[in-house]
């Protein structure tokens, strides 16, 4: 039987309430290829694909036995403008970053995702510099919004990356200088089936039926989703609206559709 080609995937917290589509992906993944989900901190108590994490006892170790990874991230840092807290972001996770790094060469995994494109790219920049594995990245909204020093960095390296949407290609640009030819545009989507709305749906009379996907932040644009339904309820437009996905906004969402009764 051959055997099937190995993916690490690296997250920041995972399993994640927020993660909507994340445990879906995997899944997905390992019906044609081995999948390890390396997340740098253990996520809620759900069920999901099994993961690891690094341990910071052994992780403070590791980077102390592998000190020129360690300076190698620093030289790389004080080379881009200074930033407190992606100073302190990339002290405190460079160790961690250290131990997945080792944790990919002993699985001896064929190709590395960052499944996040910002503080997971420590992780990359190591894999660039001292080994010969392929690396992929996502970058989306969040990574847009932090402007990461290591993501600006690994931008300069042969990679390729993948966005959720036609409009990130400008700003990927614009903030990272990549180009358009080394991005793929992959729309998620999720089987409405699955969710409760799907058999609500079924016996709504709604002209126009709309369902969100994905993390209820400032971000992701939830906020300018509302004040358009809001522009559709002044305008007598009947639809029906639903979120699909967890987040710090998710409250106010649920409250702001409750006071405008959309």
């Amino acid at each position: 039987m051959q055997k099937k080609p190995k993916i690490a995937i690296i997250l920041m917290r995972y399993p994640a309430r927020t993660e909507t589509f994340a445990t879906r992906d995997f899944l997905e993944l390992g019906k044609s290829y081995s999948v390890d989900v390396i997340s740098y901190f253990s996520g809620d108590k759900i069920n999901s694909m099994p993961k690891w994490s690094p341990n910071l006892l052994f992780s403070i170790i590791d980077s102390i036995r592998s000190a020129d990874k360690f300076f190698f991230i620093l030289r790389l840092m004080f080379a881009h403008k200074f930033n407190f807290r992606h100073f302190v972001k990339t002290i405190a996770l460079t160790p961690l970053s250290i131990s997945i790094f080792n944790k990919i060469i002993e699985n001896k995994v064929d190709l590395v995702h960052l499944y996040w494109g910002h503080y997971p790219s420590l992780v990359a920049l190591l894999i660039k510099e001292f080994s010969d594995i392929k690396t992929t990245s996502f970058l989306g909204a969040y990574d847009l919004e932090e402007r990461f020093w290591g993501t600006s960095a690994l931008s300069k390296t042969s990679i390729n990356y993948v966005t959720h949407c036609n409009y990130n290609i400008r700003l990927l640009r614009l903030y990272y200088d990549i180009k358009k030819n080394n991005v793929l545009v992959m729309y998620r989507s999720l089987n409405v089936q699955d969710f409760y709305i799907y058999e609500k749906q079924k016996h709504i009379g709604s002209k126009l039926n709309i369902t969100f996907t994905g993390r209820c932040c400032k971000e992701k644009g939830v906020y300018h989703i509302m004040n358009v339904l809001l522009q559709l309820h002044c305008s007598g437009v009947d639809f029906t609206m639903n979120f699909i996905g967890d987040g710090e906004e998710r409250v106010n969402i649920t409250n702001l559709s409750r006071q405008y009764e959309i």
